[in-house]
Protein backbone atom coordinates (compact mmCIF):
# COMPACT_ATOMS: atom_id res chain seq x y z
CA UNK A 1 0.00 0.00 0.00
CA UNK A 2 1.25 3.47 -1.02
CA UNK A 3 1.86 6.22 1.58
CA UNK A 4 -0.70 8.74 2.20
CA UNK A 5 -1.48 11.86 2.62
CA UNK A 6 -4.54 12.64 5.09
CA UNK A 7 -7.89 14.12 2.96
CA UNK A 8 -7.62 18.05 3.56
CA UNK A 9 -4.03 17.87 4.83
CA UNK A 10 -2.46 21.53 5.31
CA UNK A 11 -0.31 22.42 2.77
CA UNK A 12 1.22 25.37 4.39
CA UNK A 13 2.88 26.80 6.93
CA UNK A 14 0.45 26.06 10.33
CA UNK A 15 2.66 28.46 12.90
CA UNK A 16 0.71 31.33 13.23
CA UNK A 17 -2.56 29.38 13.22
CA UNK A 18 -1.58 26.44 15.67
CA UNK A 19 -3.58 27.00 18.90
CA UNK A 20 -0.52 24.83 20.05
CA UNK A 21 2.48 26.75 19.49
CA UNK A 22 3.86 27.95 22.93
CA UNK A 23 4.31 31.72 22.01
CA UNK A 24 7.26 33.18 23.47
CA UNK A 25 7.96 36.90 23.91
CA UNK A 26 11.16 38.28 21.92
CA UNK A 27 13.95 40.49 23.98
CA UNK A 28 13.23 44.09 23.80
CA UNK A 29 15.07 46.22 21.61
CA UNK A 30 18.58 47.38 24.09
CA UNK A 31 16.97 50.51 25.48
CA UNK A 32 19.01 51.67 28.48
CA UNK A 33 18.50 54.30 29.69
CA UNK A 34 21.34 55.52 32.19
CA UNK A 35 20.50 58.59 34.44
CA UNK A 36 23.10 59.90 36.48
CA UNK A 37 24.09 63.61 37.98
CA UNK A 38 27.29 63.91 35.90
CA UNK A 39 28.98 62.92 33.31
CA UNK A 40 31.31 60.87 34.70
CA UNK A 41 29.03 59.18 36.40
CA UNK A 42 27.21 58.56 33.10
CA UNK A 43 29.81 57.16 31.31
CA UNK A 44 30.90 54.91 34.25
CA UNK A 45 27.89 53.22 34.42
CA UNK A 46 27.39 53.07 30.94
CA UNK A 47 30.36 51.30 30.58
CA UNK A 48 28.91 48.53 32.46
CA UNK A 49 25.54 48.68 31.30
CA UNK A 50 26.05 49.14 27.50
CA UNK A 51 27.79 45.89 26.92
CA UNK A 52 24.82 43.87 29.28
CA UNK A 53 22.27 45.64 27.11
CA UNK A 54 23.68 44.56 23.95
CA UNK A 55 23.50 40.95 24.57
CA UNK A 56 20.50 40.82 27.32
CA UNK A 57 17.84 42.87 25.33
CA UNK A 58 19.03 42.31 21.84
CA UNK A 59 16.31 41.55 19.82
CA UNK A 60 15.86 38.60 17.40
CA UNK A 61 15.03 39.67 13.97
CA UNK A 62 15.45 38.55 10.45
CA UNK A 63 19.25 39.16 9.30
CA UNK A 64 20.57 39.60 12.44
CA UNK A 65 22.27 36.78 14.26
CA UNK A 66 21.41 34.67 16.90
CA UNK A 67 21.16 36.11 20.28
CA UNK A 68 23.59 35.07 22.76
CA UNK A 69 20.66 34.94 25.40
CA UNK A 70 19.80 31.01 25.77
CA UNK A 71 15.90 30.15 25.77
CA UNK A 72 14.48 26.86 26.23
CA UNK A 73 11.16 26.86 24.04
CA UNK A 74 8.81 23.83 25.52
CA UNK A 75 7.27 21.21 24.00
CA UNK A 76 3.14 21.21 24.02
CA UNK A 77 0.86 17.92 24.81
CA UNK A 78 0.06 16.02 21.78
CA UNK A 79 -3.50 16.50 22.88
CA UNK A 80 -3.20 19.74 21.64
CA UNK A 81 -2.09 19.35 18.70
CA UNK A 82 -4.79 15.99 17.84
CA UNK A 83 -7.34 16.29 20.42
CA UNK A 84 -9.63 13.69 19.99
CA UNK A 85 -8.14 12.30 17.18
CA UNK A 86 -6.83 9.23 16.28
CA UNK A 87 -3.10 8.99 14.73
CA UNK A 88 -0.11 6.12 15.22
CA UNK A 89 2.53 6.51 18.06
CA UNK A 90 6.12 7.75 17.52
CA UNK A 91 7.06 4.12 17.75
CA UNK A 92 5.05 3.17 14.83
CA UNK A 93 5.41 5.26 11.94
CA UNK A 94 6.36 3.61 8.60
CA UNK A 95 7.50 6.65 6.26
CA UNK A 96 9.14 10.18 6.20
CA UNK A 97 7.37 13.19 4.37
CA UNK A 98 10.12 15.83 3.53
CA UNK A 99 7.73 18.50 2.72
CA UNK A 100 9.62 21.56 0.63
CA UNK A 101 7.45 24.94 0.09
CA UNK A 102 7.57 27.53 -2.19
CA UNK A 103 8.33 30.89 -0.54
CA UNK A 104 6.32 33.42 -2.72
CA UNK A 105 3.26 31.82 -2.90
CA UNK A 106 3.51 31.09 0.68
CA UNK A 107 3.84 34.99 1.49
CA UNK A 108 1.30 35.53 -1.37
CA UNK A 109 -1.28 33.96 0.53
CA UNK A 110 0.15 35.31 3.85
CA UNK A 111 0.07 39.17 2.68
CA UNK A 112 3.03 41.16 2.94
CA UNK A 113 2.09 42.46 6.44
CA UNK A 114 2.53 39.16 7.97
CA UNK A 115 5.03 37.53 5.90
CA UNK A 116 8.15 38.68 4.09
CA UNK A 117 11.27 36.56 1.88
CA UNK A 118 14.69 37.35 3.29
CA UNK A 119 17.29 38.80 0.57
CA UNK A 120 19.19 35.83 1.38
CA UNK A 121 16.74 33.24 0.17
CA UNK A 122 16.02 32.24 -3.78
CA UNK A 123 14.96 28.60 -3.32
CA UNK A 124 12.60 26.30 -2.36
CA UNK A 125 12.30 26.18 1.31
CA UNK A 126 11.86 23.48 4.00
CA UNK A 127 8.66 23.38 5.96
CA UNK A 128 9.18 20.28 7.75
CA UNK A 129 10.23 16.06 7.94
CA UNK A 130 7.20 14.48 9.54
CA UNK A 131 7.19 11.17 10.40
CA UNK A 132 3.61 9.71 8.86
CA UNK A 133 1.63 6.64 8.41
CA UNK A 134 -0.35 4.85 6.33
CA UNK A 135 -3.88 5.34 5.97
CA UNK A 136 -3.81 7.25 9.13
CA UNK A 137 -2.67 10.78 10.79
CA UNK A 138 0.75 11.08 11.47
CA UNK A 139 2.19 11.28 15.14
CA UNK A 140 2.67 14.66 16.97
CA UNK A 141 5.00 15.92 19.78
CA UNK A 142 5.73 12.07 21.19
CA UNK A 143 7.61 13.99 24.49
CA UNK A 144 6.20 16.84 26.03
CA UNK A 145 8.66 17.28 28.45
CA UNK A 146 11.00 18.19 25.67
CA UNK A 147 11.89 21.45 24.71
CA UNK A 148 14.49 23.50 21.89
CA UNK A 149 17.14 24.40 22.67
CA UNK A 150 18.80 27.21 20.33
CA UNK A 151 22.23 26.54 21.36
CA UNK A 152 22.00 23.14 20.14
CA UNK A 153 21.44 23.91 16.60
CA UNK A 154 24.00 27.33 16.53
CA UNK A 155 26.45 25.82 14.07
CA UNK A 156 23.35 25.04 11.82
CA UNK A 157 22.21 28.49 11.81
CA UNK A 158 23.30 30.18 8.54
CA UNK A 159 21.94 27.22 6.91
CA UNK A 160 18.56 26.92 9.03
CA UNK A 161 18.38 30.41 8.21
CA UNK A 162 18.76 30.22 4.33
CA UNK A 163 17.07 26.45 3.58
CA UNK A 164 14.42 26.65 6.64
CA UNK A 165 13.29 30.24 7.74
CA UNK A 166 10.43 31.65 9.41
CA UNK A 167 8.92 33.95 6.73
CA UNK A 168 6.07 34.86 9.36
CA UNK A 169 7.50 38.40 10.22
CA UNK A 170 5.11 38.80 13.86
CA UNK A 171 6.23 35.98 15.32
CA UNK A 172 9.16 35.42 17.06
CA UNK A 173 12.65 34.68 15.50
CA UNK A 174 12.76 30.51 16.76
CA UNK A 175 8.84 29.96 16.31
CA UNK A 176 9.05 27.76 13.27
CA UNK A 177 11.66 25.59 14.09
CA UNK A 178 10.07 25.07 17.26
CA UNK A 179 7.18 24.16 15.92
CA UNK A 180 8.85 21.57 13.50
CA UNK A 181 10.86 20.61 16.26
CA UNK A 182 7.91 20.04 19.15
CA UNK A 183 5.85 18.42 16.66
CA UNK A 184 7.61 16.08 14.02
CA UNK A 185 11.26 16.12 15.64
CA UNK A 186 10.13 14.50 18.87
CA UNK A 187 8.83 11.86 17.26
CA UNK A 188 11.21 11.20 14.42
CA UNK A 189 13.71 10.89 17.11
CA UNK A 190 12.39 7.31 17.86
CA UNK A 191 14.59 6.33 14.91
CA UNK A 192 18.21 6.60 15.26
CA UNK A 193 19.52 8.93 12.32
CA UNK A 194 16.98 11.49 13.72
CA UNK A 195 17.26 10.97 17.75
CA UNK A 196 18.04 14.82 19.22
CA UNK A 197 17.07 18.34 18.10
CA UNK A 198 20.54 18.52 16.23
CA UNK A 199 20.49 15.03 14.28
CA UNK A 200 16.64 16.47 13.26
CA UNK A 201 17.54 19.45 11.87
CA UNK A 202 21.04 18.39 10.42
CA UNK A 203 19.62 15.24 8.52
CA UNK A 204 16.93 17.40 7.08
CA UNK A 205 18.84 19.79 5.78
CA UNK A 206 21.17 16.97 4.07
CA UNK A 207 17.90 15.72 2.34
CA UNK A 208 17.03 19.13 1.36
CA UNK A 209 20.23 19.16 -0.53
CA UNK A 210 19.65 15.87 -2.17
CA UNK A 211 15.54 16.65 -2.97
CA UNK A 212 15.50 20.39 -3.29
CA UNK A 213 12.88 20.22 -6.47
CA UNK A 214 14.59 23.70 -8.10
CA UNK A 215 17.36 21.96 -10.25
CA UNK A 216 15.10 19.55 -11.18
CA UNK A 217 12.16 21.26 -12.32
CA UNK A 218 14.48 23.77 -14.27
CA UNK A 219 15.86 20.83 -15.79
CA UNK A 220 12.69 20.12 -17.50
CA UNK A 221 12.45 23.31 -18.35
CA UNK A 222 10.03 24.53 -15.28
CA UNK A 223 11.52 27.83 -14.27
CA UNK A 224 9.65 30.56 -12.06
CA UNK A 225 7.57 33.23 -13.80
CA UNK A 226 5.02 35.12 -13.35
CA UNK A 227 3.29 34.64 -16.71
CA UNK A 228 3.59 31.11 -17.93
CA UNK A 229 1.27 28.50 -16.78
CA UNK A 230 2.65 24.89 -16.39
CA UNK A 231 0.37 21.23 -15.94
CA UNK A 232 0.55 18.99 -12.45
CA UNK A 233 1.74 17.02 -15.16
CA UNK A 234 4.80 19.29 -15.96
CA UNK A 235 5.84 19.05 -12.04
CA UNK A 236 4.80 15.37 -11.45
CA UNK A 237 7.08 13.93 -14.39
CA UNK A 238 9.97 16.34 -13.66
CA UNK A 239 10.81 14.97 -10.21
CA UNK A 240 9.37 11.61 -11.15
CA UNK A 241 12.15 11.55 -14.33
CA UNK A 242 15.20 12.12 -11.63
CA UNK A 243 13.78 9.94 -9.12
CA UNK A 244 11.76 7.23 -10.09
CA UNK A 245 9.17 7.85 -7.67
CA UNK A 246 5.58 10.14 -7.49
CA UNK A 247 5.86 13.17 -5.50
CA UNK A 248 2.97 14.85 -3.95
CA UNK A 249 2.40 18.32 -5.55
CA UNK A 250 0.37 20.81 -3.48
CA UNK A 251 -1.30 23.91 -5.13
CA UNK A 252 -3.48 26.96 -3.58
CA UNK A 253 -6.02 28.93 -5.44
CA UNK A 254 -5.57 32.42 -4.49
CA UNK A 255 -7.40 35.12 -6.55
CA UNK A 256 -9.32 32.85 -8.80
CA UNK A 257 -5.51 31.51 -10.57
CA UNK A 258 -3.59 28.34 -9.43
CA UNK A 259 -0.42 28.39 -7.58
CA UNK A 260 2.43 25.70 -7.24
CA UNK A 261 2.96 25.80 -3.41
CA UNK A 262 4.63 22.89 -1.88
CA UNK A 263 6.65 19.39 -3.17
CA UNK A 264 6.52 16.25 -0.72
CA UNK A 265 9.29 13.74 -1.57
CA UNK A 266 8.04 10.62 0.86
CA UNK A 267 10.89 8.64 2.06
CA UNK A 268 11.79 4.83 4.04
CA UNK A 269 12.95 4.94 7.32
CA UNK A 270 16.30 4.29 5.14
CA UNK A 271 15.50 8.07 3.64
CA UNK A 272 15.33 6.64 0.03
CA UNK A 273 12.76 7.89 -1.77
CA UNK A 274 9.35 6.11 -2.24
CA UNK A 275 6.08 6.61 -3.94
CA UNK A 276 3.75 9.45 -2.54
CA UNK A 277 -0.38 8.53 -3.10
CA UNK A 278 -1.72 11.97 -3.87
CA UNK A 279 -5.07 12.92 -2.12
CA UNK A 280 -7.98 13.01 -4.45
CA UNK A 281 -8.94 16.47 -3.19
CA UNK A 282 -5.56 18.74 -5.30
CA UNK A 283 -5.84 22.28 -6.50
CA UNK A 284 -3.29 20.95 -8.53
CA UNK A 285 -5.39 18.76 -10.86
CA UNK A 286 -7.13 21.97 -12.56
CA UNK A 287 -4.75 23.07 -15.11
CA UNK A 288 -3.02 26.48 -15.82
CA UNK A 289 -0.86 26.25 -12.50
CA UNK A 290 1.98 29.58 -12.07
CA UNK A 291 5.17 29.30 -10.67
CA UNK A 292 5.41 32.71 -9.40
CA UNK A 293 9.02 34.72 -9.31
CA UNK A 294 10.29 35.24 -5.99
CA UNK A 295 10.20 38.71 -4.53
CA UNK A 296 12.03 40.32 -1.67
CA UNK A 297 10.80 43.22 0.44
Amino acid sequence: MKPSIEEGAQFHYDTLNDPLLVKTQRAPPGRCQVKGSTMLKAALILAVLVPACALIGRAMTRGQEESTVHVDYPCPSRDQYYAGKKSCSGSTWTFLILAMSWPQTFCMEEGPDRCQIPENVHNWTIHGLWPSCVDTTGPASCNSSAAFDATLVKDLQNDLNKDWPNLLIHTDYYDFWVHEWCKHGTCASSLPPLAGEHNYFSRTLDLYQLYNPYSVLEAAGIVPSDTKTYSSQDFMSAVQKRYSVTPFIGCIKYHKKYYLDEVYICLDRGFKPIDCHVPSRNLCDTGEILYPAIKHG
